[in-house]
């Protein structure tokens, strides 16, 4: 990393820029350049070299970049096809990366070519802790550019407001870091390119905040630019429906009184329009209304995009957000029913309620709603009063069909389609609380993405299966096989066609990137009419984190919606990793379903907890929410901090369930039953302990929350709690977001609420005046309701910690001499990371090894002495299988120093499943000899047979000092759970 003392860069004395160029508006001779660019992944300087100035007044930052450039003739400058698109870093051209987050987690980027055409975004971490990039182009830098030529260079100048840059308090950093890159196409062979970076960059992209130089700026004053927006509205205006002002209200938080202007746009594909707002004075720690007014709008959908400026133009803050225009100042909508405008058969209530709001100011006046289906024609008449009219329907007297419900008042009306549908078994629908059903029953999907292992436990209800099959038919084979094993209803991905690889042949990601064409129609309904009979269907899984990928939107809300018509019975399902991608995907889906890792390693976790909170809130707000869990250990260390990668503990895996459903997620999976997971013991067992306190619960924690109802006081400013009421049923969510012990005071506003008790831990809690105090351990959870009984009926939090602790215990059995008990990620991929194992660990050398997917890079001979012993593994990779191929497979021990062994024994796999429809079964019967090195050769010491096929095998010979030994099978269609050495 580039240290600040590596940068020293005279701050200029800087005129106003407001009407000048950037060029003349900074004293540039009085800075000192800075060059020495690297070739990136090479480490060498490059050439030609790139050069800079940098400087910042209290508005600015700007650049002065000179590219050297011996062939100025042959520059790349294709033109722009679309605002921000990135394809210039095709052309020669720089990117300018800023970073002011405290973990250097998120840049801000400009991409500027050599014609001073630019692109920017806004990248975060991608949620994977391998320190990769997502990127957000909603970001828009509102910087200023200018460009020159000369001879042997282009020179690019840059003016960045401070105002385009986010100040959140917890998260900016005092030092803010920057780097600029190049790209090089001119003189180089056609479809060649160079990078280059100013920053000693490890990897081999620009996207590494962390390893960015200290920018040299002043201290940036963060109350300058602290302005906040809220209640952002598009109302319409009276006299002509064409025109809309759009309403904000601007609270000033900057300390002093300010003057401001805006600069807006509304744009779609189509079209743009401008509004400029004169000065408006904010007094500090006030509000103002503000309204811009846009003429002769056409009805559709747009982005809004504010500039807020000072005086000079200079940009104090930015926003965007969607706005729909329509002209039409009716709006109908379903309070029942409240999912999809569907009748389900298992629906206890089948009315129909509407609501029409009008936009229409004036007196009130009369609605009238008609109802016209398959021999039904109902009129009603409804007066609307305070801009509002309702009516209702008797759905449970209609036929099975479709209706169409039209609601009209003076010249508008509005119109929308209701089903009445025939019982389809497990048919599946959502409530207006956004709570999931199957065949009329609550239902809390709860379980993993890749099915989980065959036992059945309780709760365990629900899987999500996104492996790829050549065909539809192929996949609902496979899909009956699993869910019928394991009584689990599963989440399907509906793209299933390959090109006779992995690849997709219609379903690529690049044909995802306009309209749904036909063909890829005619696959999905192949796909659904085959699927959709299986009473084990529970949703269809869309796409996993297309927000990485930039995958477009629309492209999923015509699946989403094309799914709907031919599978009412089912919802749709949208997984993404970022809250901006929550945002754009937000209408591809009927639920949305964020993922959020912490990443644990063993000095803490990459994110912190609360993140999990942030991020199913701001799913929730749109439509229903389930939430994606880390029940996995991801790395075998920190990439930034080299601490070593684990899995989450008990306490975290509750912390994260519980963060969740305090935020109002109706259901959890956990990612991934198959990858890193079942080798720890909090995983192995932690999950089953929540599927069983879940569904206990599963009443309490399905009910809405109820905001405003409870208030905490805590040492933890990420502390959450959340007040859950329905049906008589209270339940309080307390979550301590900390790795501290702390007290916590809660008030709930309900004085008639005297007594609450704790689930999962035997305690009474006593209310006074609606207040109690409580203590939390580190990430610790209590989970209060008003039901003593269902309290009490769990299995407490103590004694689930207690079976943790003794299962770890005894994976190293009294007197196994090569017992090491539970494995470590840095440990099962040693031989990726070309770590040594730590001492006391025995070397295990297979003659050959067989490995699936999920165990590609594990040491699978790790395994046998991990202290899990099962003829059945609960995870098919946990076992060590040689090749089919090798005749005499062999496994070599060497142990730390000799020791005295008089019996091994030995623990044959019977059968192994993967994702529970794919099963691989073996000889138990294994025979071979067990040897060890004698005067330089190896010497037979043993036989083993196991003729009887019983579940271990167990080899005695005379007790002997050993260092090393070897087991020599005489067929290779076997596999080992364990291995295990004794004295006698």
């Amino acid at each position: 990393m580039i240290k600040f003392s590596a940068l020293i860069c005279a701050f200029a004395m800087l005129l106003s820029l407001h009407g000048k160029s950037i060029e003349k508006s900074v004293k540039w001779d009085n800075l000192k350049w800075h060059t020495n660019f690297k070739v990136l992944n090479k480490h060498i300087p490059s050439n030609p070299q790139t050069r800079f100035k940098v400087a910042s007044d209290r508005n600015f930052i700007y650049f002065m970049v000179e590219a050297l450039e011996p062939a100025m003739d042959k520059l790349v400058t294709k033109k722009q096809a679309y605002p921000d698109d990135f394809s210039i870093w095709s052309n020669d051209g720089i990117e300018i990366g800023i970073s002011n987050d405290r973990k250097y987690q998120k840049y801000y980027k400009i991409a500027i070519d050599n014609a001073g055409q630019h692109a920017d975004c806004f990248a975060r971490d991608d949620n994977t802790g391998r320190n990769m990039m997502t990127h957000d182009s909603s970001f828009e830098s509102n910087v200023k550019v200018e460009t020159k030529k000369t001879e042997s260079s282009y020179i690019i100048y840059a003016a960045i407001p401070f105002g385009a840059f986010d100040y959140n308090d917890d998260d900016m950093a005092d030092n803010w870091k920057f780097n600029i890159a190049r790209v090089r196409r001119a003189g180089l062979p056609r479809g060649k390119m160079e990078f280059t970076s100013y920053a000693d960059l490890k990897g081999s992209g620009f996207a590494e905040p962390w390893s960015f130089a200290n920018l040299p700026v002043r201290k940036i004053d963060r109350r300058k630019f602290a302005w906040t927006v809220n209640n952002i509205k598009a109302v319409k205006d009276a006299e002509n429906r064409k025109n809309y002002n759009i309403n904000f209200t601007l609270a000033n938080k900057t300390g002093a009184f300010r003057i401001v202007y805006f600069d807006a746009e509304l744009s779609n594909r189509s079209k743009k329009f401008n509004v400029k707002l004169s000065g408006t004075g904010v007094p500090d720690s006030q509000f103002k209304n503000i309204s811009l007014p846009f003429k002769n709008l056409p009805e559709g959908e747009y982005e809004l995009n504010v500039r807020i400026l000072a005086r000079g133009d200079v940009l104090q803050k930015a926003f965007s957000v969607p706005v729909v225009i329509s002209h039409n100042p009716l709006k109908l909508q379903l309070l029942k029913p409240a999912y999809r405008n569907n009748i389900y058969a298992t629906m206890p209530d089948k009315g129909i309620v509407a609501v029409l709001s009008s936009g229409e100011k004036g007196s009130d006046c009369n609605a009238f709603f008609t109802l016209k289906g398959a021999n039904v024609n109902i009129v009603k008449k409804a007066k609307i009063t305070n801009g509002k009219a309702s009516v209702s329907f008797d759905g449970a007297r209609l036929a099975e069909g479709e209706y169409i419900l039209t609601a009209a008042s003076g010249s508008y009306s509005q119109k929308l389609t209701i089903r009445k549908l025939p019982y389809q078994k497990n048919e599946v629908w959502l409530d207006r609380y956004g709570i999931t059903y199957v065949d009329g029953k609550k239902y809390f999907p709860f379980g993993w993405f890749g099915n989980a292992p065959v036992n059945k436990v309780r709760g365990m209800n629900s899987y999500v299966t996104y492996t790829r099959f050549n065909d539809a038919g192929h996949y609902k084979k496979d899909f009956e096989k699993s869910s019928g094993k394991t009584e689990r209803m599963g989440l399907l991905y509906p793209f299933q066609e390959l090109s006779g690889r992995f690849d997709y042949k219609d379903f690529n990601y690049n044909q995802r990137l306009s309209n749904l064409n036909d063909v890829q129609k005619k696959h999905i309904e192949k796909f659904v009419k085959l699927t959709r009979p299986s009473a084990n269907v529970l949703a269809y899984y869309l796409a996993d984190e297309p927000d990485i990928r930039q995958d477009n939107p629309d492209w999923y809300t015509e699946v989403k919606t094309y799914l709907q018509k031919l599978d009412p019975y089912h919802p749709t399902v949208m997984l993404n990793c970022t809250t901006s991608g929550i945002k754009r995907y937000r209408n591809t889906a009927d639920i949305l379903f964020p993922d959020y890792y912490p990443d644990f390693y063993e000095d803490g976790p990459r994110q912190a907890l609360h993140g999990m909170a942030v991020t199913v809130k701001t799913a929730a707000q749109f439509r229903p929410a389930w939430s994606v869990i880390q029940g996995f250990a991801w790395l075998a260390r920190s990439v930034k901090t080299r601490s070593p990668g684990r899995a989450p503990t008990y306490a975290e895996i509750r912390n994260q369930v519980y963060n969740s459903i305090a935020s109002n997620a109706k259901g959890i999976l956990f990612y991934h039953c198959y990858d890193k997971s079942q080798m720890f013991s909090s995983l192995r067992f932690g999950m089953n302990f929540m599927a069983n306190e879940i569904d206990i619960l599963k009443d309490y924690l399905l009910d809405p929350n109820i905001p405003d109802k409870v208030s905490v006081k805590s040492a933890d400013p990420h502390f959450q709690c959340a007040y859950k009421t329905l049906d008589g049923r209270i339940c309080i969510i307390a979550v301590n977001n900390s790795y501290k012990t702390i007290t916590a005071d809660i008030t709930v506003k309900n004085p008639a609420l005297k007594k609450l008790f704790a689930a999962a831990e035997n305690r009474t809690i006593t209310l006074n005046n609606g207040k109690f105090t409580d203590t939390f351990e580190p990430c610790a959870v209590h989970v209060y309701i008003n039901d003593e009984k269902i309290a009490n009926k769990l299995t407490t939090v103590a004694e689930n910690e207690k079976k943790l602790a003794d299962f770890d215990k005894n994976r190293k059995k009294a007197g196994n001499i090569l017992a090491v008990g539970e494995l470590k990620v840095k440990h099962i991929r040693h031989i990726l990371t070309k770590e040594p194992l730590p001492y006391g660990f025995p070397k295990i050398k297979a003659s050959t090894e067989h490995k699936e997917y999920f165990s590609r890079g594990y040491d699978t001979p790790l395994f046998l002495i991990d202290g899990i012993c099962e003829n059945i593994p609960l995870d098919a990779h946990m076992c060590y299988r040689p090749r089919r191929n090798d005749k005499n497979p062999m496994l070599t021990f060497t142990l730390p120093q000799a020791e005295e062994i008089g019996k091994l024994v030995i623990y044959p796999v019977e059968k192994i499943s993967f994702y529970c429809s794919r099963e691989i079964k073996f000889d138990i019967g294994i025979s071979g000899s067990v040897q060890v090195m004698k005067d330089g050769k190896w010497t037979e010491i043993a036989k083993f047979n196991n003729a009887s096929a019983a579940e271990k095998v167990i080899v005695n010979f005379a007790p002997q000092k050993i260092k090393e030994f070897k087991l020599v099978f005489n067929s290779s269609n076997f596999a080992l759970s364990e291995i295990e050495a004794y004295r006698k």
